[in-house]
């Protein structure tokens, strides 16, 4: 009988002539194990409790960030407010070069000593605020859009407010005041000791994001005060009832065209001082340029528009009274889409008034394909039409009157500072 092989300690051993295996190693493994394992157990709501927490903190950190951002943001909001606040428009060093004696002098938030009607609470820092978010936490808001200093004195600060015209707009110079370059420091902090600066111990900034834009203002320069603009007179067709009134001004302005604009059928009419006029001359042949009219591209107008849109079933129900609005293809107003309100309506396509759109605009509406313009309708203010143009009112009146009063309103109201979607940016969200 071949026996097992011992190999060593006392793994087995013999017992009545027989051979057994000892369990006295086995036991203690089994013990150890357990141990182990009640260990593992012992730690498990341990480890769960701290991931908890770490969890939560991160959490808690990311949403302070995430508020920090959205007091940036209310920074440049208040930012773009003051520009559109102030009496002088636009907001330019060059109209006082001895009160701003440099381009960027003109951005001057002020502090009254007054609450209610001081600009900031740091006028040396610029555009300055801060308000409360939670009570039970002691958790305060702050955001600075800091003045840009003297240039002579100081090197450029690329995080303070820049008039950026001269880098814009082709022809025009820093100090305009046209274009601005607006960055904000949105801060969230715990403010234990108010009677010192936020940023100071015991004071504690938990939360800190920067947020930057551009705002341009919207130029309203027409080729000529005129009731209707076109490319070519010879596509303009006046029928029945349509009306085309400049009273004091022109009635229809135009680039080219061998005759024209076509006036036939009952109550169809164009007058004005004079009723037609060749904006460039007969001898030459220009175009309407709608960045030459708007100051800005098509592709910056529509990003700075109030309401941007591909499809007309996108507007809101009820026009706005008084917004820039782009539609992005040809649009049709009718019964139930009506065009009743007002501002600058840019359509990047064809555009036609139904009779019973009942439609009612003042302003400026730009259309790069054709018009067509069925009455009842009244337009007051100018129509510019890149394409052909055709005025019919034999249900009623299909008029466009030129109203300079309306277009100045415009101007004041709705081509103000704007902010170009496309140049936001987000710095930084940092913790502090």
């Amino acid at each position: 009988m071949v026996e097992p092989i011992n190999y060593g300690g006392d793994m087995n051993k013999r017992v009545g002539g027989k051979w057994s295996f000892c369990s006295n190693s086995i036991s203690g493994s089994i013990i150890y194990l357990v141990i182990i394992f009640m260990a593992i157990l012992a730690v498990i709501p341990v480890s769960m409790r701290f991931l908890t927490v770490s969890r939560q903190s991160t959490q808690s950190q990311i949403n302070q960030v995430v508020q920090a951002q959205n007091v940036a943001r209310a920074g440049l909001t208040e930012a773009v407010s003051w520009f559109r606040r102030q009496a002088v428009q636009p907001v330019r060093s060059q109209s006082d070069p001895t009160l701003f004696p440099y381009p960027d002098a003109a951005f001057s938030p002020k502090n009254t000593g007054d609450p209610t009607t001081s600009d900031t609470i740091d006028e040396s820092t610029g555009l300055v605020k801060e308000f409360q978010l939670s009570e039970t936490k002691n958790l305060w808001a702050r955001f600075e859009i800091k003045r840009q200093p003297d240039p002579n004195l100081n090197p450029l600060d690329p995080h303070a407010v820049h008039d950026v015209t001269d880098k814009r707009i082709e022809g025009s110079t820093a100090g305009e005041g046209l274009a601005w370059y607006l960055e904000s420091a949105g801060y969230v902090f715990r403010r234990r000791n108010p009677s010192i600066p936020f940023n100071q111990a015991p004071n504690e900034i938990v939360g800190h994001a920067r947020v930057g834009t551009e705002i341009r203002r919207l130029a309203l320069t027409l080729p000529a005060n005129s009731a209707v603009i076109i490319n070519n007179r010879s596509n303009a067709a006046i029928q029945t009832n349509g009306r085309v009134a400049g009273g004091n001004n022109i009635g229809l302005a135009y680039y080219s065209g061998s005759s024209g604009p076509s006036v036939s059928g009952s109550g169809a009419k164009v007058s004005g001082s004079p009723n037609t006029f060749d904006i460039d001359g007969a001898a030459a042949f220009g175009t309407i340029i709608s960045q030459q009219i708007f100051g800005v591209s098509q592709n910056e107008l529509k990003l700075m528009a109030d309401i941007a849109v591909d499809n007309l079933a996108d507007l809101p129900p009820d026009y706005p009274s008084l917004a820039v609005v782009y539609i992005n293809g040809n649009a049709t107003f009718d019964a139930t889409r009506r065009l009743r309100g007002g501002g600058i309506l840019y359509v990047k396509g064809n555009l036609t008034l139904e009779g019973a759109s009942n439609t009612l605009f003042s302003g400026c509406i730009f259309v790069t394909g054709n018009a067509v313009i069925r009455g009842p309708a009244l337009i007051s203010g100018v129509l510019i039409v890149e394409g052909s143009l055709t005025m019919n009112g034999s249900g009623d009146v299909a008029e466009v009157d030129y109203d300079n009063p309306i277009l100045n309103s415009v101007r004041q109201q709705v081509a103000q500072y704007r902010e170009n979607k496309a140049m936001y940016y987000v710095f930084s969200a940092l913790n502090q």
